[in-house]
């Protein structure tokens, strides 16, 4: 029945899980998405609405990808599902939220005239050698 397929390779509805691997699922989707919200604002300037709009970009994104993938090799491994846009998100945001509460702390450790500055050059350092380490 093609009803009953479309329901099983697609979630519309926001927190419906079908089984605790949807909530492992969802949970893992928040923590691989937090390096994007706490890299993207060091790497490239920008506020929080960008911020945001990159977020929803990126889930919803992934998921067109992942479905394109699956119908042109024509197997269906994964369910499109609104879960994992929202988790995709809210993992940007805390990833981002990650950033803000650094650099306030950053700007209260470096207390002097180019702040952003200072702030800005420690984070990129710290990312530069966590590739190497």
């Amino acid at each position: 029945d093609m009803e009953e397929l479309n329901r099983q390779c697609v979630n519309y509805i926001p927190f419906h899980f079908l089984s605790i691997e949807d909530v492992e699922t969802f949970v893992l989707n928040i923590i691989i998405t937090v390096p994007f919200g706490f890299l993207v604002p060091i790497l490239y300037k920008c506020d929080w609405r960008k911020i945001i709009v990159s977020g929803i970009l990126f889930g919803a994104i992934t998921e067109i990808i992942q479905a394109g993938v699956e119908a042109f090799v024509g197997v269906n491994m994964h369910r499109i599902d609104m879960n994992d846009v929202i988790a995709n998100f809210s993992g940007v945001v805390i990833g981002y939220a990650g950033y803000c509460l650094l650099r306030i702390l950053l700007e209260k450790i470096f207390q002097n005239g180019n702040v952003k500055i200072e702030c800005e050059k420690y984070l990129s350092d710290f990312c530069f050698l966590e590739r190497y380490y």
